[in-house]
């Protein structure tokens, strides 16, 4: 009877089923636990929707794993012995458990994988199912269907992490929480209020965690807790969510289209159908992410295996490593508009190649986000966004090789190519090397309206107003004159709002030379005696925060004709001195169009050929670079 129900679930679906054989078929003697599964789920009809979600987990379970090695299994006896791990919440002890078994940042010499279809238990296996179930009947997961409840609430692992019994135990630390949103009618039945008021909470214990974690060090770990980023927060999250019963999901983004680096977040499943993004620990759920930071193509986390994904469909020709990872979904069309884009290739492969892929710049090199494939010196990327400077590549020797010009994805969703035409040049006038971003210049913002005072006493009282700053800086050096021939031992600047500054100086008549002087700060400025001295250190990375004024004590009266400052600055502006390159792409990379050193705050460049993509390099410091076009007589970067 045994035998025949299990031929029974088997054969039930040609297609699906085929898959299910095929899983069972790669556990070896681990199939008698696959197979008490299934037929737990067979005795009653009543259990039917359980069986279909235990055949999804177990089609769907070659290909993930846990990692075992020595240095592994050393880190966790060294957080055993660490005080502070102990004591913490389950969901940062959560964090630590996870961190180095992020298949992104997983750095050891000799992993050994053991795969869960090897090794997993019908009993782990049944209640991870039968407790998921429960929350698919709460309050923040009823609306969700069967596809949705299997990549949210089902999964048993969230990536290559030990396999544990973390369900309910990272809940009980969000009960009063829980109780709360239970009893307000709004709140009660929003998987988009849950997530809010659970992150709030997830976010204020991150200040704990800097305080109880800022010693730890092992050589598994790359960062302190205080230097956490969005890779460590959403495995935690991803973990604290399920167990509430709250849908929510990876996304990330491979390559951002204006920045030099990757990004990952959270996103709960709302019953509107939206998915709202939000950053673990972080900030709340939104509509969409910062549109300013280009986000070409937006992946998904998933357990079901993309049967699409290019290292499904390909075993004859190499491909890049992002895309060896099949438990992914194409999420890009949820996060902007998309269209499928056609894109003409100038030259084959120098080896025999089916598929293209679409790259985005890392302010380094190209890098592949997408895959599409050719036909006829053509390939089709589909479903991808627009505003981003791209090209198509092919994957050879372990590196993008350009197949097509440098193009623009119009909001039409038509490429735009950047072909340099040499017939028509320009002049080139470059201020900075990188885009300016709001949190640098913000500080340049604050400082304009600040005061300048003087006095003969270090308490400014009484004190004179002499001149008020007027101009932004915009994160650059600036200089501030002033006509005021009277002489006081103190200065200072009155500043109206919060800022940081990088630089200050003060001159005297015609002078070059800054005057000498000891700086000092109103009382309201803890810790300014440890902050002062990056005021005049000649850093420009360095910077003293102050929220009321800063001032100077010159030992003498002395007039002041002129103050020059640098508010907190990302060090990307054209710099007197330093030499920088300009290079323009074409299909085949990008070539230089010559090498000056700066005279100036800016810098320029003759007969560069319009239309094309350009990109400033500095040979002197700094590894921060942009490529960009230049339209209208301004730079645009991309």
């Amino acid at each position: 009877i045994i035998s025949f129900m299990l031929f029974s679930i088997l054969t039930s679906c040609i297609q699906q089923e085929s898959q299910l054989e095929q899983a069972i078929s790669q556990s070896g003697d681990n199939h008698i636990e696959l197979e008490k599964v299934l037929l737990h789920y067979s005795v009653n009809q009543s259990d039917s929707l359980k069986l279909k979600a235990a055949k999804f987990l177990i089609e769907n379970m070659p290909g993930h794993y846990s990692i075992l090695s020595d240095e592994l299994s050393n880190y966790k006896q060294h957080l055993l012995q660490y005080d502070a791990y102990l004591k913490a919440p389950a969901h940062i002890r959560a964090i630590f458990d996870v961190y180095p078994y992020q298949a992104s940042l997983l750095k050891l010499p000799h992993p050994q994988k053991v795969e869960d279809i090897k090794i997993i238990k019908a009993d782990y296996l049944i209640d991870n199912i039968d407790k998921a179930f429960l929350h698919w009947e709460g309050p923040w997961g009823k609306h969700l269907t069967f596809d949705e409840f299997c990549e949210t609430l089902l999964p048993y692992r969230v990536d290559i992490e030990p396999l544990s019994h973390w369900r309910d135990s990272l809940s009980p630390e969000f009960s009063p929480t829980i109780d709360w949103l239970s009893h307000i009618d709004e709140y009660a039945y929003s998987p988009y209020q849950a997530c809010q008021a659970v992150n709030d909470i997830l976010y204020k214990s991150t200040v704990y965690a800097n305080q109880i974690f800022h010693k730890f060090r092992h050589p598994l770990i790359a960062r302190n807790a205080k230097d956490w980023n969005c890779v460590q927060y959403v495995y935690g999250v991803q973990y604290v969510m399920r167990d509430l019963g709250v849908p929510v999901h990876i996304d990330y983004t491979p390559q951002y289209g204006v920045r030099g680096n990757r990004h990952y977040w959270n996103s709960v499943l709302h019953y509107t159908g939206h998915s709202y993004p939000f950053q673990g620990y972080n900030s709340g759920p939104e509509r969409s992410l910062n549109p300013h930071n280009g986000t070409i193509k937006v992946f998904r986390r998933s357990y079901a295996r993309n049967r699409r994904w290019i290292s499904e469909i390909v075993k004859d020709e190499p491909i890049p490593p992002f895309f060896e990872n099949p438990f992914v979904k194409d999420v890009s069309h949820e996060y902007q508009r998309t269209f499928n884009i056609h894109i003409h290739l100038t030259h084959e492969s120098t080896e025999k190649r089916k598929f293209a892929y679409l790259c985005a710049f890392n302010n380094e090199k190209w890098v592949p986000i997408h895959f599409g494939e050719i036909s006829e010196n053509t390939v089709t990327f589909e479903n991808v966004g627009t505003g981003i400077a791209c090209i198509a590549g092919y994957w050879i020797n372990d590196e993008i090789v350009p197949a097509s010009y440098p193009f623009l994805i119009t909001s039409t969703g038509k490429p735009h190519y950047l072909r340099p035409d040499k017939k028509q040049t320009q002049t080139l006038r470059l201020k900075r090397k990188y885009p300016l971003v709001n949190w640098v210049n913000r500080n340049s913002d604050k400082m304009v309206g600040a005061k300048i005072e003087a006095s003969h006493l270090p308490s400014f009282i009484p004190s004179v107003e002499v001149s008020t700053l007027s101009e932004n800086a915009y994160s650059n050096y600036a200089d501030h004159f002033i006509s005021h021939p009277h002489k006081y031992r103190y200065w200072r600047i009155l500043i109206p709002r919060k800022t940081s500054i990088a630089e200050l100086e003060f001159f005297s008549g015609n002078d070059t030379v800054p005057l000498k002087g000891n700086f000092f700060a109103s009382p309201k400025e803890k810790g300014f005696e440890q902050k002062k001295a990056a005021l005049s250190d000649r850093d420009k990375l360095t910077s003293a925060e102050t929220q009321d004024w800063v001032a100077i004590d010159l030992g003498v009266p002395a007039s002041i004709s002129r103050i020059h400052y640098l508010p907190l600055t990302d060090d990307n502006n054209i710099v007197p001195g330093e030499t920088y390159e300009l290079l323009v792409g074409d299909d085949k990379g990008f070539n230089s169009l010559g090498m000056k050193v700066a005279e100036y705050s800016y810098i320029d460049f003759d007969s560069v050929p319009v239309n094309g993509l350009y990109w400033i390099r500095n040979h002197t410091k700094g590894r921060e670079e942009r490529i960009f076009t230049f339209e209208r007589n301004r730079v645009i970067f991309r």
